[in-house]
């Protein structure tokens, strides 16, 4: 039997990281765009966090990948996926 790189808890953890990480980089987009003078000058400071969201995305989707290979009867979309927890607005 093959051993599991990441236990599945770890990638519950993970993938909460990952969606607060997510929710904060997105917060800190539309918040630079909202603050700029206008939305074109606004894009582009906030051009770095929607880059940091997007490889955050391709972690996500490869992390998945992992956990539905070494987990597939437990693994779920929910882990990396799921909804948002929303007890860390600003």
């Amino acid at each position: 039997m093959e051993e599991k790189t990441i236990s599945f808890e770890k990638h519950k953890e993970i993938g909460m990281i990952s969606k607060i990480l997510n929710n904060k980089l997105v917060m800190m987009e539309v918040k630079t765009i909202n603050s700029a003078k206008n939305k074109k000058e606004g894009r582009k400071k906030a051009e770095d966090y929607h880059k940091a969201n997007k490889a955050l995305s391709l972690f996500k989707s490869h992390m998945e990948n992992i956990m539905f290979a070494e987990y597939p009867k437990q693994a779920t979309t929910r882990i990396y996926y799921g909804k948002r927890p929303d007890d860390f607005e600003e």
